[in-house]
């Protein structure tokens, strides 16, 4: 795989050039760029850890 991308869909992330917002946007953007591969991230973020 040479070059590829990822939208974020649930949270923004810095591995995404677009935000939450944009996901539609980006999704056209990776279409239109003749991408290798593609991804969509999906995720919760990781609880706080408690001080013990």
């Amino acid at each position: 795989m040479k070059f590829s991308a990822v939208v974020t869909l649930q949270y923004d992330t810095v591995f995404s050039p677009f935000s939450v917002q944009e996901w539609k946007k980006g999704l056209d953007w990776m279409q239109e760029s003749g991408l290798d591969g593609a991804g969509e991230r999906v995720g919760r973020p990781v609880p706080e850890r408690r001080a013990r």
